[in-house]
This record gives structure tokens, C-alpha cells and sequence, in this order.
């Protein structure tokens, strides 16, 4: 599993695309930041449109912007890549968006690099990756490692 911090980085080489700029990982917490990349990433199986973009600290719409996410992730997989992500140790939402307001920084990477996944199979893969090859060498290997883990488990 890739650190949350070399996934942040991936999610923030994007900053210019979002409604609101991630500039930590409580900023992906609502899913709108990640829903907004995967609209761009598979615009065929996600609208974002579907996800709430004023949650505030309400968990339970938090949770429904998740799920919509992996939903949409999901669906990504199915029609565009012929594959389930449905064996993978899929994300527990509730933890991510939990009532406290302390994310579960391992279950946000399993979300996140759900969403890494998912562009490295996309048509504009080239945009994705070039932005992995922009970070620190270290992070550029632990972006791969995950890409490839997941490809490993997809088959």
C-alpha cells in the first residue's frame, strides 16, 4: 500500500480541476475532491454530479459521497476494464467519513488508490502517470508498487 502522503501528492497534481483545492487529506474525506477525478478519469461510468458538494461535518453524506465513489469505481472496472474490484479489500467508508472527524488514513489509501487504479487503465492514462512521474522518486515507487499490486489482484 502506497503512504497517504505519495497518494496525496498524486491527488494534489490535479489541484486546478477540483471546485475546492486539496491541500490535505481531510480535504478527501467527502469525496468530492476524488469524485471530481474520477468524473474526469471515467466519464462514462461516474457522474459527479450525483455527489453532494456542501457535506460539512456530516458524516452521513460523507458516507453517501463514498460510496457513490467506489460505486462509480466499480462500475469504471466492470465496463471499461472487463474486471471486479469486488475481491479486493474495498475501502470502509465508515471509517473514512467516521463521526469524530478522524479519518482512517489506511482505509483513505485503499479509496485512493482505487482511484490510481482506475487512471492507469483510463484512455488519457498519459496525463495520470505523467503526474506520478513529476513527484519524488520515492513516491513515484510507491505509486507503482500499489499500481501494480492492483493490476496483480485484478488479474
Amino acid at each position: 500500500m502506497a503512504s497517504l502522503s505519495a497518494l496525496l501528492q498524486w491527488v494534489q497534481g490535479f489541484n486546478g480541476s477540483f471546485s475546492q483545492p486539496v491541500e490535505k487529506a481531510e480535504d478527501l474525506v467527502d469525496g468530492v475532491a476524488l469524485s471530481e477525478l474520477l468524473a474526469q478519469i471515467a466519464p462514462l461510468s461516474f457522474d459527479e454530479t450525483k455527489v453532494k458538494h456542501e457535506v460539512g461535518d456530516n458524516w452521513r453524506l460523507k458516507q453517501q459521497n463514498l460510496k457513490k465513489l467506489i460505486k462509480g469505481v466499480s462500475d469504471y472496472f466492470e465496463d471499461e476494464v472487463g474486471a471486479s474490484i469486488n475481491n479486493l479489500p474495498l475501502p470502509d467508508v465508515a471509517a473514512i467519513a467516521s463521526e469524530g472527524g478522524s479519518s482512517d488514513d489506511a482505509e483513505l489509501c485503499k479509496l485512493v488508490e482505487l482511484i490510481l487504479g482506475a487512471a492507469v487503465y483510463c484512455a488519457n492514462k498519459n496525463e495520470y502517470v505523467g503526474v506520478i512521474l513529476a513527484l519524488d522518486q520515492e513516491s513515484q515507487m510507491e505509486l507503482m508498487q500499489a499500481i501494480q499490486a492492483l493490476q496483480g489482484a485484478l488479474g
